[in-house]
């Protein structure tokens, strides 16, 4: 990209964007320690403990709207039950992994929809997302568990997420008794093409960050009956109403209320489970003085600054 100088407005401050495309996040990393990268958007999780020391204050973080949660496939009969949904979550330990694999950069996500907009819930989930392996084993023990005691978790290889889905698999089988495999899948795009076939027996990792700032973004396009991201194929026509209602609210207040119920249908029928929100945690290089990234995750070009 080039700046066009005839712009009316304010101008941005680089005169050329190179944006370069990584197969691997961490090569990506090496790259920026070496001065061959300006901007990482997002370092890996694998890297974050190195970042700290050898980038220093040229590590930043700021908040996104990016949320993790967990897909349970409606139609895999292995998790029909809401009491193996429930036992599946009560089972993982959000925070530590937070602590030990994101430097305790990410924040606890016990909720469906960011904080960071207009109507949010820090506790919507409840019980069901505080960590709790005794109660989870008798309940998962008592629905009968899951056929053969096994259970997938898939994920994209091309993005940073082998240690974490490994460390949720470590926790469902320490305290659920199962034997948890967790499944690459070679490019995000391979994985949407099979998520939206719906295709994956198991458990799938999701993440969503907003279109627009509403509450609304964070329900219709994952949850409506026959959306375009419900990769659960979750339908529930007391929730497509309910956010029908909110979507013809006659005011603003009125319409988040009810976007509020349609939460907390979806906080019953768990065709997702809530992990963690995803901070915005990016490195620039010597040669960057300003760096801007907005909740949408994306670095704000025109921002930039190099010395």
């Amino acid at each position: 990209m080039v700046r066009n100088d005839a712009y009316a407005g304010t101008k941005a401050k680089v005169q050329e964007i190179d944006f370069k495309i990584y197969q691997d996040q961490e090569t990506a990393f090496n790259d920026l320690l070496a001065g061959n990268l300006d901007v990482q958007p997002q370092i890996p999780s694998s890297k974050l403990s190195a970042a700290k020391s050898s980038l220093g204050a040229r590590m930043k973080q700021t908040p996104s709207s990016v949320i993790y949660f967990l897909t349970v496939p409606s139609y895999d009969p292995a998790f029909k039950k809401i009491e193996i949904r429930q036992a599946i979550s009560m089972a993982i330990d959000r925070q530590q992994i937070i602590d030990k694999i994101f430097q305790g950069a990410y924040t606890n996500l016990k909720a469906w929809v960011s904080s960071v907009v207009q109507g949010a819930r820090p506790d919507t989930c409840g019980d069901t997302c505080a960590f709790n392996p005794t109660k989870a084993k008798e309940m998962f023990t008592a629905a009968g568990g899951v056929p053969g005691n096994k259970i997938a978790l898939y994920y994209n290889a091309d993005g940073a997420h082998k240690e974490w889905v490994e460390a949720v698999c470590n926790q469902l089988h320490n305290n659920l008794g199962v034997t948890c495999t967790p499944s690459p899948i070679p490019t995000f795009a391979d994985m949407r093409k099979q998520a939206r076939a719906h295709t994956l027996k198991g458990l799938m990792r999701g993440g969503w960050s907003f279109d627009y700032p509403s509450i609304e973004d964070y329900l219709t396009p994952l949850y409506k009956t026959g959306a375009s991201s419900n990769d659960s194929q979750y339908a529930n026509p007391t929730f497509d109403s309910t956010l029908a209602n909110a979507d013809k609210a006659a005011t603003s207040a009125d319409a988040i209320k009810g976007y509020q119920d349609a939460e907390d249908i979806i906080a019953k029928d768990l065709p997702t489970l809530p992990m963690w929100t995803k901070n915005n945690i990016f490195g620039i290089s010597t040669a960057m003085t300003h760096v801007d990234m907005d909740l949408y995750a994306n670095v704000e070009p025109r921002t930039l600054e190099k010395k």
